[in-house]
């Protein structure tokens, strides 16, 4: 079970590598995210 949820914001930050993206590479492997999150983290990749 995860200690840790992740928002869209957070994971978008990680993906474009910007500033505090670091705190979350030792985070996001373990984490969790809930389904409405998930759209922009798709739209992103889509785009």
């Amino acid at each position: 079970m995860s200690n840790v949820i992740m928002d869209a914001s957070a994971i978008l930050a990680f993906l474009n590598q910007e500033s505090g993206s670091e705190q979350i590479t030792d985070l996001i492997e373990n984490a969790t995210i809930g389904t409405i999150n998930l759209f922009p983290l798709m739209n992103h990749k889509l785009n």
